[in-house]
């Protein structure tokens, strides 16, 4: 559904319980919906961290940069557990 809307995706970054994903929009409407999509569907809230303006001199020529960060405590948990569990 996002790809449809021009989203693209480029990095997921996970890391101690914090989930970072970095992308494209054509527009913020359109990031800003796919964040509130995903986090609905994940139970996490995600936080914009950083919204640029694509220069003109890039691909698409219009549009947004962003990068989400949101916590995801199933991730810390396992942390957790994995540390615990080495002798």
């Amino acid at each position: 559904e996002a790809q449809g809307q021009g989203l693209r995706l480029q990095r997921l970054q996970v890391e101690a319980g914090r989930v970072e994903i970095q992308g494209q929009a054509p527009s913020a409407r359109v990031m800003s919906d796919a964040a509130q999509r995903l986090s609905d569907r994940w139970g996490q809230p995600l936080h914009l961290l950083r919204l640029k303006a694509l220069p003109a001199s890039e691909a698409a020529s219009k549009g947004v940069s962003f990068v989400w960060q949101g916590t995801w405590p199933g991730l810390t948990e396992a942390v957790v557990q994995t540390h615990k569990a080495r002798p």
